[in-house]
């Protein structure tokens, strides 16, 4: 990633159709990688991906447990995580399709769930559920 720069990932935002509310947190992601700043796997992933235009497949259920939370965890140390202790699905055989295009909808849906920028009464309103489950 030491070649990212600011407008290579504005050109991928126009070519790929990305919503401009979540540009400024790609953007800080990125630079915060390049820097050393965060020390972390996916957004190399997600970096390569866009910028050789490759396809990344989100299935509709979780196929990973992931038993690594907690305090002595390297990145996930809160056990309290939405992530934590997540039921796993099984989606059966994969088999390649080459006729497989970027699905504008699921990726839309994919950047408002995890990475628009929420407003304070949005993160306001997702605490107050949590508090009365």
């Amino acid at each position: 990633m030491a070649d990212f720069k600011k407008e290579q990932l504005a050109g991928w935002f126009r070519e790929y159709g990305f919503p401009a509310s979540s540009f400024s947190y790609w953007d800080n992601a990125f630079s915060r990688v390049r820097k050393g700043e965060i020390d972390t796997w996916d957004y190399q992933w997600i970096y390569a991906n866009w910028k050789h235009g490759g396809l990344s497949i989100i299935p509709c259920t979780n196929l990973v447990a992931n038993i690594g939370f907690g305090e002595e965890s390297t990145h996930t140390t809160s056990a309290e995580s939405p992530f934590a202790n997540m039921d796993t699905g099984n989606i059966g055989l994969i088999t390649f399709r080459p006729d497989l295009v970027p699905d504008r909808e699921a990726d839309l849906y994919t950047f408002d769930k995890w990475f628009r920028k929420r407003s304070l009464t949005e993160r306001t309103l997702d605490r107050f559920k949590k508090m009365i489950r």
